[in-house]
């Protein structure tokens, strides 16, 4: 099963580093697909900062996770809450306002796989320990 959290550490980590990089550097671009008009420097900067370097010091943090054994379970644990906090929020602006685009919905049931997997790896390591 390390193997497979590493596999799954690793390809969430490159995700988020993509994420985050394209945010950093081009934040028109990676809220294109949210429908979002960045109206401000003040916008800009929360984008950079939120949608960027969070992102980029998780993937960071996950691919840290993939190659350094003590890093694995919290770094697992880190992803099952944060994917889990986002499929909150998305679950709640549609109950709230309605169906978002279909890049939003691809998001949505992405962060849904990846807070489950994220999950069940994270329980076995714990269940491993024992």
């Amino acid at each position: 099963m390390r193997h497979f959290d590493q596999l799954f550490l690793s390809i969430v980590g490159t995700i988020f580093l993509g994420l985050g990089t394209i945010n950093l550097f081009f934040p028109a671009a990676g809220m294109a697909g949210f429908e979002m008009q960045i109206t401000s420097v003040s916008a800009l900067n929360e984008i950079r900062a939120n949608y960027g370097g969070m992102h980029f010091a998780l993937g960071l943090l996950f691919l840290s996770g993939a190659f350094l054994g003590a890093l694995r379970v919290p770094a697992l644990l880190v992803v099952a809450l944060f994917t889990g906090g986002l499929v909150v929020g998305r679950a709640l602006g549609v109950a709230l306002d309605g169906m978002p685009n279909l890049v939003v919905i691809g998001l949505f049931a992405l962060e849904a796989l990846g807070c489950v997997v994220a999950t069940v790896l994270y329980l076995r390591a714990g269940q491993a320990k024992r």
